[in-house]
């Protein structure tokens, strides 16, 4: 170590020098404070001996001035001392110190002290280069998230989707949504909409959703029907996606002109079709397992029709069932329900086409599970009717 041994009298310098010298360390000497702090200034010691009582400059106040000159940067200061008193002692630690050697100086302790200072010190080093490691980890991990949400961004096409009878409305649990809404027209004009919800939260949720975007616009570009889309999800996610993972969704198709809703629902809640009254015109409830479960030889692709070309204003309402089972805070023990959501829905009348009956309800849902969700909400309002001008 190169040791700063600070003291105006000569033969305690001899004596500590020659100490320290057998102790293999390299050792500047100076005769007071002010030429002390210079020698920090200069070239930073590993180890300060620093006596009390000296002239120019004594220790105490040399001792802080260096503490300022290093900064965040820890240097192990010991005293030197003859005073003894509690308070002595008490001075020194105040004023920036992290030891007391009692003079006439011990050989034996002197090392020991220093071999504790090397100690605290190696393990400082060890602290640091933690922290240091630490915060470059999680630069790295920062960066990798960001990438991460661009390219979800990207491959989920939600930003995308510019269909004007929809509504979608959207909270994420996490930073990653496991919900999916996926909007597209065949080239007969027919509106094909999707919602899913992967199975757990976060990034792995989301990935899960990521295969079913790129089936679902390149299947509907062909003029499929919602038969065979519903078909090719579900192989697609049934090779891909590990064991135990899955897709609950519910895939529409509207014919616009006329009224027709074809629906396949495996493992969603119940979608809700809905008139400008608040009458529920139909049910399309879950009649087949989660996509990917199951593979082609058992999936059901059963599809549910119904005609709504004699309803007035009639509205599709798709939900996740982090939207049915919403709770948090004061109503932690309570869902929102599924009669729940239909009763809110029903209450606002919608005589006006551009209203927004999705909006209003799902604020209410919100406040329902509160700050901390527990789950990934999304609600969908579809807006079937030929009449239909826009929201």
């Amino acid at each position: 170590m190169r040791v700063l041994l600070v003291d105006d009298t000569r033969t305690n310098v001899l004596v500590v020098r020659r100490y320290l010298e057998q102790m293999g360390h390299e050792v500047e000497v100076a005769e007071n404070g002010a030429i002390a702090v210079a020698a920090v200034r200069a070239n930073t010691p590993d180890l300060v001996l620093m006596d009390v009582m000296m002239p120019v400059m004594d220790g105490h106040e040399a001792t802080r001035q260096i503490r300022n000159v290093l900064g965040e940067e820890w240097v192990p200061i010991i005293f030197l001392s003859a005073r003894v008193q509690d308070s002595d002692l008490a001075e020194g630690i105040h004023s920036g110190g992290d030891d007391y050697l009692i003079k006439p100086v011990s050989k034996i302790v002197l090392q020991a002290k220093i071999a504790a200072m090397e100690r605290i010190a190696r393990m400082r080093e060890l602290l640091k280069r933690q922290a240091r490691e630490i915060a470059e980890q999680s630069s790295r991990e920062a960066e990798e998230f960001q990438i991460a949400q661009s390219v979800f961004r990207q491959l989920n096409r939600l930003e995308e989707i510019n269909e004007p009878r929809l509504s979608i409305l959207s909270a994420p649990s996490s930073s990653f949504n496991g919900d999916i809404v996926a909007v597209a027209r065949t080239p007969g004009g027919r509106l094909h909409v999707l919602l899913g919800d992967a199975m757990g939260h976060g990034l792995a949720a989301g990935l899960t959703t990521l295969p079913v975007t790129d089936t679902f616009y390149s299947m509907t570009a062909r003029d499929c029907s919602i038969r065979d889309l519903v078909i090719a999800l579900n192989s697609k996610l049934n090779r891909v996606l590990l064991k135990g993972r899955f897709v609950a969704a519910i895939v529409v198709g509207i014919d616009t002109e006329n009224g027709e809703i074809e629906a396949w629902n495996g493992g969603c809640p119940p979608a809700l079709c809905i008139d400008a009254d608040g009458s529920t015109l139909q049910d399309f409830p879950s009649a087949s397992l989660a996509l990917g479960i199951v593979g082609p030889a058992q999936f059901n692709p059963e599809i549910t029709t119904f005609d709504s070309r004699e309803a007035v204003d009639p509205r599709l309402y798709l939900y996740s069932d982090g939207v049915s089972e919403a709770r948090g805070g004061e109503f932690e023990a309570t869902e929102f329900g599924v009669e729940r959501l239909r009763n809110c829905l029903s209450h606002i009348k919608t005589r006006d086409s551009r209203s927004n009956r999705a909006k209003q309800v799902f604020a209410q849902v919100q406040a329902h599970a509160g700050a901390e969700l527990i789950d990934d909400m999304t609600l969908v309002e579809v807006c079937c009717g030929n009449s239909f001008t826009g929201f």
